[in-house]
């Protein structure tokens, strides 16, 4: 055989490295609506390829625009200062290489909104050095805890401009975390301990002036306490007898402890009316997720990528809300809110934030949240219909009812005040 050129080796080598690429995605079309602002699709890479994806449309944001392995694609779209109607976009991938190369369609519509403008209550019961409200129901009634004159950590309920206060006889402190419908409140209470991370306290349940004490066998605490309509409670303990933490579920006098199936510890966050719990907790791998406990099943949370999620409340639909890390490197990034329903992600960031975090949702579909502290301190928000609804400077929502009314607490330093509760109602005003 005679001698072959450098040239013809180049050719022939270059067609051996190209045989067998490919590039493909796992969806062709991207319809955000009227609502949604970000979605991911999957890059699929085979063989030696560089890749770029092009936008021909400046409100749609691709991350990561290049590279040349598979990988998941974040697409978001900005609606701000776009007037009302429909909008397409197309994202064309293209490569180094002569193979055959997708194209994604990018669909969303803007629709015209009143405007919301909130109207702000301030609690702090008279003599009280700080307060924050945590729990609203239905009927407007809100219950949260602070510090009174004398230095004593008290519960509260709030209704029609004035305050009842809870401190069960012979216990130290008491804190009120959420009120049901029914007017039901609970809550936990202890007593001083100097043993760190422990209270050895009680859980309550508050109902026609009276104090129901939830503390399942053999446990040291109980804390976190939340309460449907039906008057299912769930709650968390600090450890057991291994180290771990670990939650109940307290339903008809009996009380479950809600763990998946291989997982190291687990936590309860929220609870709705059809008996449906979300929190969070590690695998076996030691793997940060979300959890849905439904009927004795399981659902885990953690969105493609993610290095962590957890879920923090539950509405009657059974969408879920929470927060979690992307995978984006660096403590102060990364950190983005979510909605979990029909199986699908809806992520939740401020444009210009570069952290949030989901902590409620109501029936409506309204989702309450706000930055991490270490980034803007109290900063909160509302997201309704894929728009952002801002409180005021340093406030932390804790909670929004069926009718959009948000409490929370807001950070003050005059007069040695460190927190106030306070109520915000929506206002609805003409676009």
């Amino acid at each position: 055989m005679g001698k072959v050129s450098k040239e013809i080796k180049f050719v022939f080598t270059a067609i051996l490295l190209l045989s067998g690429c490919s590039i493909s995605v796992d969806q062709t079309t991207l319809d955000f609506g009227s609502t949604e602002t970000e979605k991911t699709f999957y890059l699929e890479v085979k063989g030696a390829l560089k890749w770029s994806i092009e936008a021909d449309k400046d409100w749609v944001v691709v991350e990561p625009s290049e590279g040349s392995k598979s990988t998941s694609v974040k697409v978001n779209v900005k609606r701000t200062g776009l007037v009302e109607g429909a909008y397409e976009s197309k994202l064309s991938v293209q490569t180094n290489s002569k193979v055959s190369t997708p194209i994604i369609t990018v669909k969303m519509s803007v629709v015209s909104t009143p405007s919301i403008e909130y109207e702000y209550t301030e609690l702090l019961p008279a003599g009280w050095s700080s307060a924050s409200a945590t729990g609203i129901n239905d009927n407007g009634e809100v219950v949260g805890s602070g510090i009174d004159a004398t230095g004593i950590g008290r519960g509260f309920v709030y209704s029609d401009g004035a305050y009842t206060f809870l401190l069960p006889r012979g216990w130290s402190s008491a804190s009120a975390t959420c009120i049901n419908n029914n007017g039901k409140v609970v809550g936990s209470v202890s007593n001083d301990s100097e043993e760190l991370y422990h209270f050895y306290g009680k859980g309550f349940i508050y109902s026609g002036g009276n104090y129901t004490f939830i503390l399942p066998d053999g446990w040291s605490d109980a804390y976190d306490l939340d309460i449907n309509n039906n008057g299912d409670v769930i709650g968390n303990d600090f450890i057991d007898a291994t180290g771990a933490p670990k939650n109940f579920l307290y339903s008809g006098g009996e009380y479950t402890e809600l763990l998946p199936e291989g997982w190291l510890y687990a936590y309860a966050y929220g609870i709705n009316d059809n008996g449906e719990v979300v929190g969070y907790g590690q695998d076996a791998e030691g793997i940060t997720k979300g959890f849905i406990y439904s009927n004795g099943q399981y659902t885990e949370l953690l969105p493609r990528g993610w290095i962590y999620a957890i879920a923090y409340d539950i509405n009657n639909n059974g969408d879920v809300v929470g927060w979690g890390n992307d995978g984006t490197v660096g403590v102060r990034v990364g950190i983005k809110g979510f909605i979990y329903s029909g199986g699908k992600y809806t992520f939740i960031l401020p444009e210009g934030w570069p952290n949030a975090e989901a902590t409620g949702i109501n029936d409506r579909g309204e989702v309450i949240g706000h930055a991490p502290s270490h980034v803007f301190p109290g900063n909160g928000f509302i997201y309704s219909n894929g728009k952002f609804t801002y409180l005021l400077p340093e406030v932390v929502p804790a909670d929004i009812n069926n009718k959009g009314v948000v409490v929370g607490g807001k950070i003050y330093t005059d007069g040695g005040v460190t927190w106030r509760g306070f109520i915000s109602t929506p206002v609805t005003t003409p676009k």
